[in-house]
């Protein structure tokens, strides 16, 4: 009879009470099997963005699994087994070396772990043994590659990039890199399929895709990407995070995300941001919004559950947060870039319909403002407090893409859809938009050297006798006009004092001019008020392709710029949001005066008219007026000149001049229009110059001040008290009010005031009228009768 040891090795079965026993298997009879992908071609993020803790911000650490046996493979191993892995490179420049990825235990079927791979220009094909066999590796069917997974976040501004159906005139550039680009996109009715697309020649998935590949190859030759448009039209964010609406469902999202990362396998490298079409209607509160989205916290940090709701502080919005993106990613790198260009429309504006004539970029020709467009300009000044939002991982804002066109000539009516990048005629809308969303990116990632060109204080110069304001940011400036030969060296986009400027690039530089001769001390300057699409008066301007006059910074992207929108001609100045500060009026206050001969004569302050435009011009409850004048006896009613604090025209307290006997009144009433109160705190002489000042300090509603001082500064006045009703932080001013004659020399508006109600630096006034007939006439705030 054989040894038991004999038996043991010639593999027989050894008999029992209760029948054969398996003896241990030999471990280089151990089969492994790889479970592939569940997208060809899948991308794992780098973590070039995450940094250390996450990955080497050059690597991935890669998902796997798959079974193991004995020799049959059917049964389970009876011992313990190392799984080891490596990645063969597709190019076919050799592998990996192979490392430990998993140990399956004795007893089972299957393993899993993970497995460490660098960021490389091949993609990689995985295969995986158990240490010390002598089976064969088993090979993925699938491949992979270590690059870059990026989610735009939006609606149809950047749905449409894929939207082939959209693009159907235009011709997709070739494809310089083929197979670096992966997209995975959803059309906008949501039960149709996701389409996964690796960008070639013979696949661009769409034009603009194909010009977004472009762009991001041209920056990382030789990386990988996967870009997963998490985009729906006409959608808004409290869509999206609220079960309750069916605009936009969660799951839709969620399908589109998981096909670009392998049912979130990949991970995410970061999400990109310029969604602020619907969700602009947030104007100032946008950053809160979005900040609960992509937290799940509230600003000091407290956590935030499915269901809590967050309401507009300075509007009517509220949204329920059934979802938050930080269920997905807790820490994810939000890049939030923007606003893209807006273009002014109003109900009147339709594309077949009359000339639409502006008062300027966010007043319409009745002298109230464009609500979307002063929304459009909030939403940009509340995405650049993103990043001063404590809880989560945002980035300063990028660039803003602005050199594209929007809307297209159509065959029936003049000019169709304002408010997205065109669709026919040439490349320059949909595949130019595409690329300067990629290109801002990359530069926010630190792709591209430079810096988005912006205008500062430093570099502003107003000509001191009024000729002209020269502005060099110490780049060389130009417009897409001039890089396609156009003769003009036009610039659109300024204002002055509520007026398109004319403007030019002389030399490198912008030159603004004023509209009727010299600048004035009561003269401001803005630069991309509300859509920064350059229109300012026309809307006819946008068919005319005002986009082309924006000034820019010309950069040779991926080589010159042609006008076939092959190649993105450069970035677009930034439009001005702190214009009161980089664009202060240093000009000095002239003596002199001129007639206030009619009492239709008035100047209101109508950039902030209502409770929609906020935020608030005087956020602390402190104001200053002053008003040099020479009034005449007789002109009709006494609310001559004012200062309000409220809404509209709600004003508690107020300065005017009686019209028979020359008191100066104090007037002051409770918020619910109760109690008025009229003090006669001096009178004036008729037909004498006199100078006052008016200062109020209620940011303590305990300890309210007013003052009444005169030219020299003396006090004439003053009061403390109780301020009733807690007034508003708002401030709204009112000259004249239609009733008043006489000499008028100047006045002037702080949003401030000084601790004895003197009158501040003039430098620092809010507002100042003065100056020539023509120059007040002139005047953002002037309405009615000229003066002469």
């Amino acid at each position: 009879m054989a040894s038991l040891a004999l038996q043991l090795g010639l593999g027989q079965a050894m008999l029992s009470a209760g029948g054969p026993i398996t003896p241990p298997q030999p471990v280089n009879s151990r089969l492994a099997t790889l479970i592939d992908f569940p997208t060809d071609d899948l991308v794992f993020d780098s973590g070039v963005v995450r940094g250390t803790g996450r990955t080497d911000r050059n690597s991935a650490l890669i998902p796997i699994s798959g079974g193991v046996t004995e020799s049959d493979g059917t049964r389970a191993i009876t011992a313990d087994a190392t799984i080891e892995a490596r990645a063969t490179y597709v190019d076919g420049s050799g592998a990996t070396a192979w490392q430990n990825v998993g140990t399956a235990l004795s007893g089972a079927t299957t393993w899993s772990g993970n497995m460490l791979l660098p960021r490389n220009a091949s993609r990689y094909q995985i295969e995986v043994r158990v240490v010390g066999t002598s089976q064969p590796a088993a090979h993925m069917t699938t491949v992979c590659a270590v690059g870059h997974v990026m989610v735009i976040i939006g609606q149809s501004e950047h749905q449409r990039i894929g939207d082939g159906n959209q693009q159907a005139a235009l011709t997709p550039p070739v494809v310089a890199s083929e197979g670096r680009v992966r997209v995975a996109w959803r059309p906008n009715t949501e039960t149709e399929p996701v389409e996964w697309t690796v960008v070639r020649n013979a696949t661009p998935h769409s034009p603009a895709v194909a010009a977004m590949a472009n762009a991001l190859s041209d920056m990382r030759p030789d990386d990988h990407f996967t870009v997963v448009f998490q985009t729906k039209g006409a959608t808004k964010l409290m869509q999206l995070a609220n079960d309750a609406d069916l605009s936009r469902s969660w799951s839709y999202d969620l399908d589109t995300i998981n096909k670009g990362t392998g049912g979130q396998i990949t991970g995410f490298g970061w999400v990109a941001l310029d969604w602020t079409a619907g969700p602009g209607t947030w104007g100032t509160d946008y950053a809160q919004t979005f900040g609960r989205f992509f937290t799940k916290k509230l600003p000091d940090g407290t956590p935030m559950v499915a269901g809590d709701t967050y309401s507009a502080e300075h509007g009517s919005d509220t949204i329920t947060y059934d979802h938050y993106w930080a269920d997905l990613d807790p820490d994810v790198p939000v890049l939030d870039y923007g606003p893209h260009l807006f273009a002014t429309e109003t109900a009147a504006s339709v594309p077949d319909g009359p000339q639409q004539v502006f008062q300027s970029a966010e007043i319409d020709e009745t002298g109230a403002l464009i609500g979307p467009m002063a929304l459009k300009r909030m939403t940009r000044q509340s995405m650049a407090m993103f990043k001063d939002y404590a809880p989560g991982n945002f980035w300063p804002k990028g660039a803003s893409p602005l050199l594209y066109r929007t809307g297209d000539a159509a065959s029936i009516i003049p000019w169709s859809d304002y408010a997205h990048p065109g669709k026919l005629d040439n490349n320059q809308g949909l595949p130019l938009w595409a690329q300067q969303n990629a290109y801002i990116i990359g530069q926010m990632l630190g792709w591209s050297a430079w810096t988005p060109p912006k205008i500062e204080a430093g570099h502003v110069t107003w000509e001191p006798t009024g000729a002209h304001i020269e502005i060099d940011i110490g780049q060389t400036l130009s417009t897409v006009a001039l890089l396609e030969g156009d003769a003009s060296a036009e610039v659109a986009g300024f204002e002055v004092s509520g007026r398109p400027a004319p403007a030019e690039i002389v030399a490198g530089k912008i030159r603004v001019y004023h509209p009727d001769g010299a600048f004035g001390i009561g003269d401001t300057l803005r630069f991309g008020m509300g859509g920064a699409s350059g229109v300012i008066t026309y809307i006819d301007d946008i068919a005319r392709e005002i986009w082309k006059r924006w000034p820019m910074v010309p950069m040779s992207f991926g080589g010159a710029y042609n006008a076939a929108g092959d190649t993105n001609p450069g970035i677009a100045l930034e439009p001005v949001m702190d214009w009161e500060t980089v664009f202060a009026n240093p000009l000095a206050l002239p003596g002199g005066s001129v007639t206030v001969a009619a009492t239709a004569t008035e100047f209101v302050d109508n950039f902030y008219p209502d409770s929609t435009a906020t935020p608030w011009s005087g956020v602390d409850n402190k104001l200053t007026m002053q008003i040099r004048f020479t009034p005449v006896a007789g002109f009709a009613g006494n609310a001559t000149f004012n200062v309000l604090i409220g809404y509209g025209t709600f004003d508690p307290v107020s300065l005017s001049l009686h019209e028979t006997d020359g008191r100066v009144r104090v007037r002051a009433r409770a918020s619910n229009d109760t109690g008025l109160i009229v003090i006669n705190a001096h009178t004036v002489t008729f037909g004498v110059e006199t100078t006052l000042t008016f200062a109020v300090d209620f940011s303590d509603p305990a300890d309210g001040k007013m003052w009444l001082r005169d030219g020299a500064g003396a006090l004439l006045w003053s009061a403390t008290g109780i301020v009733s009703n807690g007034v508003l932080a708002r401030s709204v001013y009112r000259l004249f009010n239609g009733r008043y004659t006489g000499a008028f020399g100047h006045a002037a508006f702080w949003n401030s005031c000084s601790a004895d109600g003197s009158a501040p630096d003039i430098a620092d006034a809010y507002r100042v009228i003065a100056g020539t007939a023509v120059q007040i006439n002139g005047h953002e705030w002037k309405t009615g009768t000229d003066v002469t």
